[in-house]
């Protein structure tokens, strides 16, 4: 098995979809439950997030989002957003 942190690709989306259709990666936190592929690719898509994805040979299995705000008000802080599919937990 060769693991390898890199950027995201728009190929990626379908790999994210499918860490996201599981309720165990959102349950606890304030994502909403079972999102759409558009809505999961629109998430990654804003140029004002950085993601980096785990990938265990050609499959993306989990990733890790910063996302940033133009908001002045808020532009000193960021949102961290990690995700790891229920199959690679504990590794």
């Amino acid at each position: 098995m060769n693991t390898k942190i890199r950027h995201l690709e728009e190929s990626d989306n379908k790999d994210l979809f499918e860490i996201h259709s599981f309720a165990s990666v959102n349950e606890n936190t304030s994502q909403l439950l079972f999102l759409s592929s558009d809505k999961v690719a629109n998430l990654f898509s804003d140029p004002n997030n950085y993601t980096l994805v785990a990938e265990l040979d050609t499959k993306v299995v989990g990733y890790v989002t910063l996302f940033l705000t133009n908001k002045i008000r808020d532009r000193h802080s960021a949102v961290l957003a990690i995700a790891v599919h229920p199959e690679f937990h504990g590794r």
